[in-house]
């Protein structure tokens, strides 16, 4: 399958961007004067037939569930004549890289077909070649999810900011999404009584002292000036929503930790699992609805999973690809970009026997023998079935023993000291007769971020119906012309081996491009 490559890179002094275009068909290739680009020429230096490979995971290698990892691959250039050396002027780290298919030279331009959009993490140059280190589009979200922070100059009473002091200089911002519960309030301006909650918030639900609920005055400020001007009745608090902050009347004399019951997203039905990871995205990630990620995957997944979530990072710095993911997979949810870079999000759910393509003899690759593997799983079961999930829900963001609460708490709101007292609380769905069959059967435990037990406990069930059956996982190696199965679809297997004569449907979690075998190899799940 002959290849044409985009590569693009930002030269180091002049800053232009430029695009270098190479194919492994020999004497090169050249588009067309209506061509779109016109008139432009694929160098014949690509080296798919020694490097070239892409791998691509709803999840990682072998599982079928946790935080999403960035895919990886490589390309190779030939060099040998020094022509390329050019290309040590320009960065490429970050920038995007298209790998294309088109059937022969003869073929239009446009007939072309994407194989993998990429960003270059690097390129490797030596005396006679180039090697292209790939990452996939997921490293876009692989990096802070808050860049700002904390100055620390709030250092005496005479600043009107909310900095906090030098203990504080370079600690990321605060950020809160959905609806967490019980989060410690960090104390920014000692001298103003000023707290962070959040980045923006929706509303205040109640704020404690040692555990005490106090009363709000029911002012909100839209600004940072109007909230330290205001005059804040004495033993009550006023609140700056646009910037997550809380501020207590002057007098006021806190016994202990504060902490705040927040939410952003107006409504519940704004704050599930698909639209917090909407907001970030766009808000944090920059991405553009529509054309890098797409509305109605969201709608879909609401429509499988309408279940409030709550996220609170604290002052931890982390990667927002970890907290998309962290959030997705609360409702067994994943994010990852399809061939033409665009972001796809859905629900990992068990093949319903739907298969795009089926696999047999055919289409499978036997390469001596091993076109078609049994694995194990990568999943905390490693494959076992399981007797019973327990799902953790409702973080406590703020642990404390009873002791670090105040009386009044103690005696007039006892549900809130159970639930102060530990960090989650427990949804459990169990199948005990699966212990009949699978002696080595075991729970699984799942953290989530869902704030709902009713949510919690159908979620649980959800997953033991997913993990609580025998299911097999296959790594199946096809010709690359029938590789036209995306991820997270289903594929069938129809071979005379492993009770698959009838055929049998898959989900597909994985796919290991190697473009100089002309192969693919997909992990089948199901």
């Amino acid at each position: 399958m002959p290849f044409l490559l985009d590569l693009t890179g930002r030269h180091r002094v002049t800053k232009a961007l430029r695009v270098f275009r190479f194919t492994d068909f020999p004497g090169g290739f050249n588009t067309a004067s209506g061509d779109d680009p016109a008139d432009v020429h694929y160098q014949p230096r690509l080296k798919v037939d020694e490097v070239g490979s892409y791998r691509r995971t709803l999840f990682g290698r072998n599982r079928t569930n946790g935080v999403a990892e960035v895919d990886r691959g490589s390309l190779g250039l030939d060099n040998t004549d020094g022509g390329l050396d050019e290309m040590v002027d320009y960065a490429f780290d970050g920038y995007p890289l298209t790998l294309w298919s088109i059937a022969t030279r003869a073929k239009p331009y446009a007939s072309k077909a994407v194989q993998t959009t990429a960003t270059v993490e690097q390129i490797e140059v030596s005396w006679d070649g180039i090697s292209l280190r790939l990452r996939s589009r997921l490293a876009h979200l692989d990096v802070p999810i808050q860049p700002l922070t904390y100055d620390g100059t709030t250092v005496d009473g005479s600043k009107t900011n909310a900095e906090g002091t030098l203990e504080l200089k370079g600690v990321p911002r605060l950020l809160l999404y959905g609806a967490p519960r019980n989060v410690p309030a960090l104390l920014l301006n000692r001298w103003k009584l000023v707290f962070g909650v959040g980045h923006r918030l929706s509303a205040v639900i109640r704020v404690r002292d040692k555990g005490v609920i106090i009363n709000p005055t029911g002012q909100d400020f839209p600004d940072l000036a109007s909230l330290m001007a205001a005059n804040i009745q004495g033993g009550r608090y006023a609140t700056c929503l646009a910037l997550g902050l809380i501020r207590f009347g002057s007098g006021t004399v806190l016994q202990g930790q504060v902490t705040v019951d927040a939410v952003e997203g107006a409504t519940a039905a704004l704050r599930t699992a698909g639209q917090v990871v909407r907001r970030i995205l766009i808000e944090q990630a920059g991405l553009v609805e529509g054309r890098d990620f797409l509305g109605s995957d969201i709608a879909a997944l609401d429509a499988l999973a309408p279940y409030e979530v709550g996220y609170w990072p604290g002052t931890t710095p982390v990667n927002t690809l970890t907290v998309v993911s962290t959030i997705l997979d609360s409702v067994r949810g994943w994010i990852s970009p399809d061939r033409q870079g665009v972001f796809r999000i859905g629900q990992f759910r068990a093949p319903i026997g739907n298969p795009k393509r089926t696999f047999g003899p055919i289409e499978l690759v036997e390469d001596g023998g091993v076109g078609l593997q049994l694995l194990a799983t990568g999943d905390e079961n490693n494959g076992v079935p399981t007797n019973k999930v327990i799902l953790q829900h409702t973080r406590n963001h703020a642990v404390v023993t009873e002791d670090a609460l105040a009386g009044d708490a103690i005696v007039n709101d006892p549900d809130f000291v159970a639930f102060a007292k530990q960090e989650y609380r427990q949804a459990e769905a169990e199948n005990p007769a699966t212990l009949d069959l699978h002696q080595l059967a075991k729970p699984m435990t799942f953290t989530t971020c869902l704030v709902s037990a009713a949510a919690a406990q159908a979620e649980a069930a959800e997953r033991l119906a997913l993990y609580g059956v025998s299911r097999r996982h296959y790594a199946g190696m096809v010709r690359s012309q029938f590789a036209d199965v995306e991820l997270s679809e289903e594929a069938g297997l129809m071979l005379k081996r492993f009770g698959l004569a009838a055929g049998k449907s898959f989900a597909v979690t994985g796919a290991y491009e190697d473009y100089s075998a002309g192969t693919t190899t997909y992990n089948l799940w199901g």
